[in-house]
């Protein structure tokens, strides 16, 4: 297995520091890698790597000495910070592994902080802890953790209440996560070390360093922060393909969207509204349809109402919606039939108000009705992810807006679980790990 910077070359390494540090420095010290130049290219490439990043106090350059021990003594020089720089900007592809300075191997604490769930329970079952930091298999890579959104599935898995991709007692929780590659497995292309990936459907994303498959990493394309490339792999294609492939959205057409304050719902709002459609969304009161609405959904209405079926066919003139997307079910589920026009499409993506009851078969057949279930894989597998690209543009560019509207440390997660169970988030909460300094 290969780390980050596992040549012997020399090279020169930078970190943001108060002060400068002297040439007798230890030469074991916790310092971000921004740049790696081997003393052979010259004076020219080491300035060149310092004014390109140009966010950082001081930089050695180590000299080509032997590996052996005892040799700490290197030349140093002080470099400003670039004016007005901001942190999340000062930190911007920067590494917080520690390295051995003489060598560049990259060195591994024994051990990490991480939530675990134990057994299956509430949130308050969630445990910080501290554990073994985990080594790549082959085939897999170790990921220093910068951020996981909270998902739907970290609270099915962690209360049992999903049977398939279920990680297994006991587990670190974090469905999806951003963070930098720091070690590759056998049969990993080493190229990976030091790549900044978004992860989903691997788990472990509330510790701070994660194992994950290398094949089933996505890069975070240069333009996005750790934040956003958090995000992005997940609820943006979701979205996408509910509009795109799961519900063929038309122009004129009209979409009903629970949770419509939710990321899905959200992001779903934005595109269906690219693709020409009216969009309804269902959300629990004033307060959520007022933030949702930012989003551009036409309307909004209250799905506890009972009313909201026949709400929807007043606003679409009694013909009803051409497409429901619904992650809730519970015992309301039927009402989406009602609510729903000849020939349109039922989309199920979760349950997070439990099964839904049997349906009125009947209802169904005589509506022409098509109910659907979603998981994203199939319709990217099918498309090669060729909607990435109009992702990429779209979200860089400000067009679409993932809602990141709270960002929680790592020792708020089982509070997190909680408030998302309560229905009480907006948006997308994002669990602090790393940070943008990984």
């Amino acid at each position: 297995m290969r780390s980050l910077a596992g040549s012997r070359e020399p090279y020169t390494i930078v970190w943001p520091s108060s002060a400068a540090r002297g040439p007798r420095d230890p030469p074991i010290m916790p310092v971000p890698i921004t740049a790696m130049v081997s003393a052979a290219a010259g004076e020219a490439a080491v300035s060149s790597a310092i004014s390109t990043s140009g966010k950082v106090r001081c930089f050695i350059r180590i000299l080509p000495i032997s590996p052996g021990p005892g040799n700490t003594q290197f030349p140093f020089e002080n470099r400003p910070r670039s004016p007005g720089t901001r942190p999340r900007e000062a930190h911007q592809g920067v590494s917080t592994m520690p390295y051995f300075a003489r060598t560049g191997e990259a060195l591994m604490p024994n051990t990490m902080r991480a939530v675990v769930a134990e057994a299956p329970g509430g949130p308050e079952s969630l445990q910080l802890k501290d554990i073994p930091v985990p080594s790549p298999g082959e085939g897999q890579v170790r990921i220093q953790v910068a951020y996981s959104p909270l998902n739907p599935l970290d609270t099915h898995a962690r209360a049992d209440r999903i049977k398939w991709m279920h990680p297994g007692f006991p587990f670190v929780t974090g469905y999806e996560y951003s963070g930098r590659v720091v070690e590759t497995g056998d049969g990993v292309d080493s190229a990976l070390n030091g790549k900044r990936v978004a992860a989903n459907g691997q788990w472990n994303g509330n510790g701070e360093f994660a194992i994950a498959r290398a094949a089933g990493l996505v890069p975070i394309p240069d333009r996005f922060d750790y934040q956003l490339g958090s995000t992005f792999s997940t609820c943006a294609p979701t979205s996408w393909h509910l509009v795109h492939s799961a519900g063929r959205v038309q122009p004129g057409q009209t979409v009903v969207l629970h949770s419509a304050a939710g990321a899905v719902g959200i992001m779903t709002t934005q595109i269906a509204k690219d693709a020409g459609a009216t969009v309804i969304g269902l959300v629990g009161g004033e307060k959520k349809a007022e933030w949702a609405s930012q989003f551009g959904a036409d309307h909004m209405l209250d799905y506890r109402s009972e009313e909201w079926p026949a709400q929807v066919k007043e606003l679409t003139g009694g013909r009803g919606a051409d497409v429901i997307v619904d992650g809730v079910q519970g015992p309301n589920a039927a009402r989406n039939y009602d609510a729903c026009a000849p020939l349109g499409n039922v989309i199920y993506i979760g349950a997070m108000g439990g099964m839904a009851p049997p349906a009125d078969i009947s209802l169904i057949i005589g509506k022409s009705i098509s109910v659907t279930g979603f998981v994203q894989f199939f319709h990217q597998a099918r498309t090669r992810q060729a909607e990435d690209a109009e992702i990429e543009e779209k979200l860089a560019t400000g067009q679409w807006r993932i809602p990141i509207e709270r960002v929680a440390a790592l020792d708020e997660t089982p509070a997190m679980h909680a408030a998302f169970e309560n229905r009480e988030l907006f948006g997308r909460t994002l669990i602090e790990v790393g940070g943008e300094d990984v």
